[in-house]
């Protein structure tokens, strides 16, 4: 049975896992790590995994994806091989796009960036960028928006990144604690665009 202790500061939240991290506990893993996500998404994340006995796949599944969300692992000796192992594909997997977005993100969404970022993952792309820096205007089904497709993207194993904000949507995201989860960094990723 995988313990999962929970440490919260201001600002960091620390996961100490205990026992072996397979099965169902991945699962209840995730829940916990997605809700203390969107709880705090100021919160750097940090997973340690120094009392792990042993990771299925899907275990070490979700540390990739942890990781390549910006959290910190901490190996152990049995996990120090895992730990490196991820730090390794993650940097090497380069795999990114850009949607450029113009317009506004308002009541109604139409659902059209969020098909386009979930065929992006589908297709292998593992970290899609937002540029919104055309978007004009934001209210909170367009947060929301943002919100369900971040989820959606970590489900299949990818990361959504916001960059290069107007200030409106900079300050509207910043007001609904959105930001620091969402993160921003244009200038590691790849060339490719897609206006939409």
């Amino acid at each position: 049975m995988l313990i999962i202790t929970v440490e919260t500061h201001a600002a960091n939240v620390n996961f100490l896992l205990d026992g072996p991290l397979a099965g169902a506990a991945v699962s209840e893993l995730a829940r916990s790590w997605l809700a203390r996500a969107f709880d705090a998404p100021q919160r750097r994340v940090s997973l340690d995994l120094r009392g792990v006995t042993s990771v299925d796949g899907a275990g070490k599944a979700f540390l990739a994806r942890a990781y390549r969300h910006g959290n910190t692992l901490v190996g152990g000796a049995t996990t120090k091989a895992i730990v490196d192992e991820i730090h390794a594909t993650s940097e090497s997997d380069s795999r990114s796009a850009t949607l450029r977005v113009d317009g506004m993100l308002r009541t109604p969404v139409d659902g059209v960036l969020r098909s386009r970022v979930e065929s992006l993952v589908r297709n292998g792309v593992r970290r899609v960028l937002l540029d919104l820096s055309e978007v004009s205007d934001i209210d909170a089904a367009g947060v929301g928006e943002l919100i369900h497709i971040f989820k959606a993207a970590a489900t299949d194993g990818g990361v959504l990144q916001i960059a290069h904000m107007s200030p409106r949507v900079h300050r509207v995201l910043d007001v609904a604690g959105v930001l620091g989860l969402l993160g921003s960094d244009l200038d590691s990723c790849g060339p490719a665009k897609i206006k939409i």
